[in-house]
């Protein structure tokens, strides 16, 4: 069973998605700026502010499926990560 990534917990009708032209997907948020792994590492918010400025410049961004992000709950992220992750010590903000 393939399970759709929680799509039926956030209002999708997963039965629309078949009739739903195919798109790539663009989920962003300004907050993903925020995750800062050091200087050294590809991932660090210059090389997305970077991408996201091609990518906005492109024809390709008006072809995309833009997303707004919600956050996850903690259920969400435990299913996503093996308990060899050690996820046990992380914070929760409501904005």
């Amino acid at each position: 069973m393939i399970h759709l990534l929680g799509l039926d917990d956030y209002g999708v009708d997963i039965g629309e998605i078949k009739h739903m032209p195919q798109k790539t997907a663009f989920v962003y948020h300004p907050d993903y700026l925020n995750h800062d792994t050091g200087p050294e590492h590809p991932e660090r918010p210059d090389r997305l502010r970077a991408s996201l400025a091609a990518l906005q410049q492109s024809d390709v961004w008006k072809q995309l499926h833009h997303i707004d992000p919600i956050p996850a709950t903690v259920e969400q992220i435990v299913y996503v990560h093996n308990s060899g992750i050690g996820i046990t010590n992380f914070s929760l903000e409501e904005k």
